[in-house]
């Protein structure tokens, strides 16, 4: 089982419509290739929502007369590949592609919610369950 939360902090999109509210949830699974080893790779499918604000570009919005339906929860989907790489005990690197597939519910609204995101960094474990990492990696 996985489960991840997104949160936008800020958007400078100069589109005609802009999404300065996007943040989502997803939860779904995740089938790891390899058990006990120091590189993990791992494929998943989730599902979820996201709450987007649309927000019309003051110039452009003359030429759209139509009133604009601006938030929106919306259903998704999205798959994801990655790898962690277990250097340690207590922390591990990791690199994960997710595209995420969805529309915005609103019925005027231009804005799909497709997108390819890619992550890396520095986890860190919290040792609760305990797990003999094998050397030959």
């Amino acid at each position: 089982m996985r489960w991840d939360s997104y949160l936008l902090v800020g958007s400078k999109s100069k589109a005609f419509f802009s999404l300065p509210a996007y943040h989502g949830s997803l939860a779904g699974i995740s089938y790891h290739f390899t058990e006990k080893k120091k590189f993990d790779p791992y494929a998943g499918l989730q599902t979820g929502i996201i709450f987007a604000e649309a927000k019309p570009d003051i110039e452009l919005a003359v030429v759209y007369p139509y009133p604009i339906d601006r938030r929106s929860i919306d259903p998704v989907v999205s798959l994801h590949v990655g790898f962690n790489y277990y250097a340690t005990r207590y922390f591990h690197l990791f690199a994960n592609l997710r595209y995420i597939n969805g529309i915005r519910n609103a019925p005027d609204s231009f804005n799909d919610l497709n997108e390819i995101r890619f992550s890396f960094g520095l986890g860190f474990n919290l040792g609760v369950k305990k797990h003999k990492i094998d050397g030959n990696g």
